[in-house]
C-alpha cells in the first residue's frame, strides 16, 4: 500500500497528529463528485495472530502454535466520497488477520435518497424527516 501509482494527487496524510474527523470534514463539504478524497496511515493497536514455539508433551519436539495477540500495526484509511452514500471511510489493517472496516452515514445516506427522490428534507442531530408526502404514500 505505500505505493499506489492509481491514486496520484491524492492528498495523503500520516499519524493522528490531529483527529482523522477534523481532517475529513473540511474535504467532504468542497467534494462534488465521487471518488478518493485522501489516503491516511495511522499506527493503532489491533488483535493479531502470532505463532510461537510450543513443545510436545510426548515426543518433546518443538512445533510452531497460533496464538491472538495484541500489537501497534498499520492501518490504512481511504476517505471516499459516493453519489448514493455520500462521505464514508474504509480501515484497512496491514496484519493478519488483515481486518477492515467501513463506515457509512446512514444518516447522509437518507438525505441523498430524498433528494434523488425529489423531496426536500429537515435534518436533526439524529434523524432526519421528509418535509413533503411522497407521491407513493399519497392516496
Amino acid at each position: 500500500m505505500p505505493a499506489l501509482p492509481q491514486l496520484k494527487g491524492v492528498p495523503k496524510w500520516r499519524g493522528p497528529k490531529r483527529r482523522k474527523t477534523e481532517r475529513f470534514e473540511p474535504l467532504t463539504t468542497v467534494a462534488s463528485c465521487e471518488g478518493v478524497l485522501y489516503v491516511g496511515k495511522a499506527q493503532e493497536k489491533a488483535r493479531i495472530m502470532r505463532t510461537e514455539r510450543r513443545r510436545s508433551k510426548r515426543s518433546g519436539a518443538t512445533y510452531p502454535g497460533i496464538v491472538q495477540s495484541t500489537a501497534m500495526v498499520n492501518h490504512y484509511y481511504f476517505y471516499c466520497v459516493d453519489e448514493d452514500f455520500g462521505p464514508f471511510f474504509l480501515k484497512f489493517c496491514s496484519y493478519f488477520p488483515y481486518n477492515a472496516k467501513l463506515c457509512i452515514n446512514g444518516h447522509e445516506y437518507l438525505k441523498r435518497q430524498l433528494a434523488k427522490w425529489g423531496l426536500r428534507s429537515r435534518l436533526s442531530t439524529t434523524a432526519s424527516s421528509p418535509v413533503q408526502t411522497p407521491l407513493c404514500c399519497s392516496g
